[in-house]
């Protein structure tokens, strides 16, 4: 399930006429940028510890990032899991999703 969650947010994230240049200019091989968010996610559902990245580092080499960027990741991610996963456990979903937006826009916007 987490995989094919992962794969269609992803494809509604390349579309998106916000977010899809961002990823277009700093994401150079999808199938090896994928399987790293399988792992992120399994780690953060499913507490398997198969994801050992740190990914405030990685967005903090993307320039010109503003609230509605992550806000619009949000939007996106909390859509496609409620046109995918039983509603009975989209909390398990979406809450680390926008905690980590938050705390990630957070640090990576204050000085902006």
């Amino acid at each position: 399930m987490i995989r094919r969650l992962v794969d269609t947010f992803y494809d509604t994230v390349k579309a998106d006429e916000l977010l899809g240049p961002i990823f277009a200019a700093h994401v150079e091989n999808w199938s090896l940028h994928l399987p790293k968010m399988y792992a992120f996610w399994s780690t953060v559902v499913l507490r398997t510890g198969r994801y050992a990245g740190r990914p405030l580092e990685v967005h903090q080499r993307i320039p010109g990032l503003r609230q509605e960027h992550f806000d619009r990741w949000v939007s996106l991610w909390i859509k496609t899991v409620a046109d995918m996963v039983p509603p009975e456990v989209h909390e398990v979903f979406t809450i680390p999703a926008q905690r980590m937006a938050a705390s990630m826009s957070a640090v990576l916007l204050r000085d902006v």
